[in-house]
């Protein structure tokens, strides 16, 4: 009993270090344990300030270790529209291209640590793309914060490119269309980096729990729901700027690195139904959220491949090999993107038994930019099934 309290105790101030008090660790022992015991209080309150408790409860026992396993997916379609004159020869007017980097379905599986809905959680892909995900999450009776830092590597490319073609046998006869689309070879493989903060704010907090649903940390006893409003920070970074990825780099109109930055208000509503006593709970959050701060910044690049593309020499394809590819940075573009209109929603089921829980999580994500001839929108989705224990 004593070694499960100490590595309790010992955990807990893991996660003040973490994200609560980082100072603290110039403190003396007995002054941390009773700094973790204060806090934890002060969490325990917090965790059930303002609620009805014929609507909601609170585990008896505190503690949450949950595995899980996890798949996502994230989806960039981008498209752009250029003067195709000058770059090929019988192309009359502009060229739309629309590049899509799509990466595989991911399979990871995590584990996750908290004190009543605070904790910490990492994982690792299995299957798919190679990557890492880190997840930090707060939460309390009227409000739920969470952090999510995503790594990793992969990608699928495709391009659609549409224009019109001279006529070549009577130039005064009107230009004719074309469309066709091709996958493009992944030499190296493109790096992805994420980053999303978001929180929520319940209205409804006295007889609806956010956290029954998505940390497990309340118990929702009766059926309710809330109107909620939330924040949201996202940044995503791609990066593919390799040197046999140059013929890639081309036919993305020069793009090597996409960086985006959005921050996102909205306004929703979201449901606890229990359809029957005995620890089954289901619930579905909808938010559609406008974005009034949004920027993206692209990094272009030049390459013996791409003068040698454009030049008037016909070339073989075996005169430059690719892993002689060569790329060197050609210029940088910061736009702010127009106001947008986004969407989040989630949907999980939960079935809770004394100590411990099962739970399966989904949720999608759709953000749009636009700024001059340029735009694009990013789907993002995961699911989840986790297992938990209370200690």
């Amino acid at each position: 009993m004593k070694m499960l309290l100490m590595m309790r105790r010992t955990i807990l101030l893991c996660l003040l270090s973490a994200f609560v008090v980082p100072s603290v660790c110039h403190a003396q022992r007995p002054k941390l344990s009773t700094l973790a015991e204060k806090v934890a209080r002060w969490i325990d309150a917090s965790t059930l300030e303002g609620t009805d408790s014929s609507y909601i409860s609170m585990p008896e026992r505190p503690w949450q270790i949950v595995l899980s396993g996890y798949a996502n997916q994230s989806d960039l379609h981008m498209k752009s529209r250029f003067d195709g004159s000058q770059m090929y020869e019988g192309v009359v007017g502009d060229i739309t291209n629309e590049p899509r980097i799509r990466t595989a379905v991911t399979t990871s599986v995590g584990l996750w640590v908290g004190y009543r809905g605070w904790g910490i959680g990492y994982s690792a892909g299995v299957a798919g793309d190679d990557g890492s995900d880190w997840d930090l999450e707060f939460s309390g009776s009227n409000y739920y914060v969470k952090g999510r830092f995503h790594n990793f590597k992969g990608g699928r490319f495709k391009t659609l490119v549409s224009g019109a073609l001279q006529n070549p046998t009577d130039p005064s006869l009107p230009p004719e269309p074309f469309s066709f689309g091709q996958p493009l070879v992944l030499s190296s493989p493109v790096e992805i980096r994420t980053q999303l903060l978001e929180g929520v704010y319940i209205f409804q907090s006295r007889r609806f729990s956010y956290s029954a649903a998505y940390d497990q940390s309340t118990l929702q006893l009766r059926s309710a729901g809330s109107l909620i409003v939330g924040l949201r920070y996202f940044h995503s970074d791609y990066n593919y700027a390799h040197h046999s990825n140059a013929d890639l780099i081309l036919n993305m109109n020069d793009i090597g690195r996409i960086k985006t930055w959005q921050g996102s208000i909205g306004a929703g509503y979201t449901y606890n139904w229990v359809p029957c006593k005995g620890g089954l709970l289901l619930n579905v959050m909808a938010m559609p959220m406008l974005t009034p701060l949004g920027c993206i910044k692209t990094y272009a690049y030049d390459s013996n491949y791409r003068q040698m593309a454009l030049d008037d020499v016909v070339h073989s394809d075996d005169e430059l090999p690719r892993q002689d590819y060569r790329i060197t940075p050609l210029s940088v573009e910061k736009r702010w993107s127009r106001i947008a209109l986004n969407f989040n929603c989630r949907a999980s089921v939960t079935y809770n038994w004394t100590n411990w829980y099962v739970s399966a999580n989904a949720n999608f994500y759709h953000s749009r930019y636009h700024y001059s001839a340029n735009s694009g929108r990013l789907n993002d989705w995961a699911v989840s099934l986790n297992i938990g224990g209370r200690l």
